[in-house]
């Protein structure tokens, strides 16, 4: 009778889920190596906070929608949701906890389970990791946004869905002709009052543009300058725009991007896409996105200009 016993209890055991179980797969763990260091994330995070609206548009990409992020993050993935990049994830629901400095208890009241930063935050970094595990996700420029990709997704255990959005976008760079290269694209905008910048090489756009196939406007810069991110000029030195296509953003007027005071004065309408009226417009969260899914954007918008069609999304 004991035996018997003994085996209907094992039996019951395997056909029901023992709570601490459950509460045990819960904790399961695996150890992530970043440029903060190395940390035990959760196996499975459900609660993901980031002080990055970069990080929280790779989040969203992968269908991960955010627990927190920073003011205006809602707004900066609009341009993605009105897309349809990004489903199944509502920036409304996203907590805002601060801009240049997060607003830490509020952040520790919504009890993320991982929080992402970049290292531009690394000064908070250990008064995160007393909230939760922390991964620092490292983007020395926007040209390495891919790569910062790569860490954003591996962090959360999102690999599945980020082969999607990868191949979604290498089918869209297929479909780029060869004739692309006799294209220079301009990538400009604001620097403040009497300043403008050429994003180059190592920005996003310039990135973007490059691995695709299009020449990138780099001025009047020697080699190794034109691989930095930007290069800053005075409102005097407009005419080192000269590429056949200008890609600027609709950065609100009176931010620092803003191009308002430029297209003011005298010297806009002699550059030479100005002049064509070859000017592409995007907002500022595909302008300067550092995201698969703003590449995306960012790439069908110079096929449409250039008047190449990419394939549906």
């Amino acid at each position: 009778m004991a035996a018997v016993l003994g085996c209907a209890l094992a039996a019951c055991g395997a056909d029901t889920a023992d709570p601490q179980d459950t509460a045990d797969a819960g904790r399961q763990t695996r150890t992530v190596e970043h440029a903060g260091g190395s940390t035990e994330v959760p196996l499975a995070p459900e609660r993901v906070a980031t002080t990055s609206e970069v990080l929280a548009g790779h989040l969203a990409s992968v269908g991960v929608q955010p627990l927190a992020g920073p003011t205006d993050v809602a707004e900066w993935l609009a341009p993605y949701a009105d897309a349809g990049l990004i489903p199944g994830v509502d920036p409304a629901r996203i907590e805002e906890v601060g801009a240049e400095e997060t607003d830490v208890e509020r952040l520790a009241g919504l009890a993320p389970d991982l929080i992402l930063i970049e290292e531009f935050a690394l000064d908070q970094y250990a008064t995160f990791t007393e909230i939760a595990p922390t991964v620092v996700v490292s983007r020395p420029t926007n040209a390495d946004w891919a790569n910062a990709f790569d860490q954003t997704v591996a962090a959360v255990g999102a690999e599945e869905r980020a082969g999607e959005v990868r191949e979604r976008y290498t089918r869209l760079l297929e479909q780029v002709p060869a004739s692309a290269g006799e294209t220079v694209v301009t990538f400009l905008r604001g620097s403040g009052p009497g300043q403008f910048r050429l994003d180059v090489l190592g920005g996003f756009g310039g990135s973007v543009a490059a691995e695709a196939g299009y020449r990138v406007d780099t001025g009047d810069a020697p080699a190794e300058q034109a691989q930095e991110s930007v290069i800053e000029y005075s409102n005097e030195q407009l005419e080192v725009a000269t590429g056949d296509l200008l890609v600027t953003t609709t950065q609100a007027e009176g931010g620092p991007s803003s191009i308002a005071e430029l297209q003011a004065g005298p010297l806009w309408t002699n550059i030479p896409a100005v002049r064509d009226g070859r000017v592409v417009e995007l907002p500022q969260p595909v302008y300067n996105g550092g995201t698969y899914v703003a590449a995306e954007l960012l790439l069908q918008a110079l096929l449409d200009a250039t008047g190449e069609e990419g394939p549906a999304s």
